[in-house]
């Protein structure tokens, strides 16, 4: 096959991927996510010039440009392997293990007790209709395990992780939405940030964030369930991964309704039956019967589902392509942050923004995820600004001490404390 018969596949190909793009970008994602595809747009029109103007020169220059072009490829595929081998080598099993084990140990005291399911894992399913944004209600919880113990707790009866008495208040101080920082993952009660809140105040402080929820999971949350009178909104944004979330959710049909409809809601309150049907069907047929599973790699690597997956993800280069033109959707943050001060304002709330520092600055030194960009855009916006890397962290000489085993993960019980009571201060001053 010489080099012509090459490039003409290459342009052909190439051609393919730009109708790919424009499959997903307007007909999938309805145009709503135009600038993240925006990238691929050009790449695959370079590309596809570069092939169209190589095809009529030279043979020569058509040969080398062929050896470059597939030796290009063939690092990149190098890169896109080691970095596959890499995260699947740290695949941490030995908290899942430790998860299996002690919900057989409850189980056997409580069989109703559940382990915790992220909303942020229903976006993987097509085929919903309706995302819920909490956990099962009035049950005891297991979430994770970070320090000598498993953090669990009762969910209130909306499936967050409160007494549930606070919501028979007739005003509320304090909403706490976000990620698990604001579900209190990892410690118990009352050493959460909103447990330490109500031991400040009246005991009047919610939350309702929960795993894994990035800023527009967030928003949804509190369109669903901000108390009619309220008197602050405490928005915890956890600088670790609210971005890279945020342009997850942006992929769902039905979480852009939020954003792009001030009207819509889910009517969640009233559906919280639904919705503990719905997880616990998940928990019995996809945690229960798997339970052994979990604890064995080689089984689920034998899967031929998460393998075929997998071959598609390499193959798309899913791994290098979050390094090199992962987008930081600034300005969908910057309207998620203006719908929820918007929001909070009507129903006669205070806004404010709790930037949370992770581990990730202290260990390496470095300012991840655009700190002076995120907080600039957020002074724009006229929200005020709780930062608690400037009121905690960069005033102590170990900030790791303020991580479990000062090593990576949520805060531990001092770090959710003195970051409740910073909050507790600046917001009565």
């Amino acid at each position: 096959m010489n080099s012509k018969t090459f490039f003409k596949i290459l342009i052909f190909f190439s051609i393919i991927a730009l109708s790919y793009i424009f499959y997903k970008s307007e007909i999938i994602h309805e145009g709503l996510r135009v600038s993240y595809y925006l990238t691929y747009y050009f790449l695959i029109i370079a590309f596809l010039t570069f092939f169209v103007l190589v095809y009529n020169l030279k043979k020569k220059i058509r040969d080398y440009s062929l050896i470059v072009f597939f030796s290009i490829v063939i690092s990149i595929y190098l890169y896109e392997g080691f970095a596959v081998y890499k995260m699947e080598k740290n695949v941490d099993l030995t908290s899942q293990k430790s998860k299996v084990n002690i919900y057989k140990k409850l189980k056997k005291k409580n069989p109703n007790i559940r382990v915790v399911m992220d909303p942020a894992q229903h976006l993987r399913n097509p085929n919903l209709n309706f995302i819920p944004l909490s956990g099962i209600s009035n049950i005891e919880t297991i979430n994770c395990k970070e320090s000598s113990f498993f953090s669990v707790f009762k969910s209130d009866r909306f499936g967050f992780n409160n007494p549930d008495r606070i919501w028979n208040n007739d005003f509320i101080e304090n909403i706490v939405v976000g990620d698990s920082f604001s579900l209190g993952s990892c410690v118990n009660r009352p050493n959460d940030i909103t447990s330490v809140l109500n031991e400040l105040s009246t005991e009047s402080s919610l939350t309702i964030g929960y795993n894994s929820n990035g800023p527009l999971l967030a928003l949804a949350s509190l369109k669903e369930y901000l108390f009619k009178d309220t008197t602050n909104v405490l928005w915890l944004y956890f600088e670790g991964n609210d971005l890279e979330d945020l342009e997850a959710e942006l992929g769902n049909p039905i979480l852009i309704k939020y954003l792009n409809d001030k009207n819509f809601t889910q009517n969640l309150k009233t559906q919280q039956k639904k919705i503990d049907k719905f997880l616990n069907n998940i928990f019995i047929n996809e945690f229960q019967e798997n339970l052994n599973k979990i604890t064995n790699i080689a089984n689920r690597n034998k899967s031929r589902k998460n393998r075929f997956k997998r071959f598609v993800n390499f193959i798309k280069l899913y791994e290098t392509r979050q390094l090199l033109f992962h987008s930081f959707p600034l300005n969908h943050l910057k309207k998620v942050l203006l719908r929820a001060k918007n929001l909070s304002n009507e129903k006669g709330a205070k806004f404010y923004f709790v930037y949370l520092p992770s581990y990730e600055r202290y260990k390496y030194g470095k300012d991840i995820n655009k700190y002076e960009s995120v907080l600039r855009m957020v002074n724009q916006l006229d929200i005020e600004i709780i930062d608690i890397h400037k009121e905690i962290f960069s005033k102590i000489e170990n900030p790791l001490s303020l991580f479990p085993y000062s090593k990576n993960g949520h805060y531990n019980e001092n770090g959710y404390r003195q970051t409740a009571l910073v909050i507790h201060n600046l917001i009565n001053n």
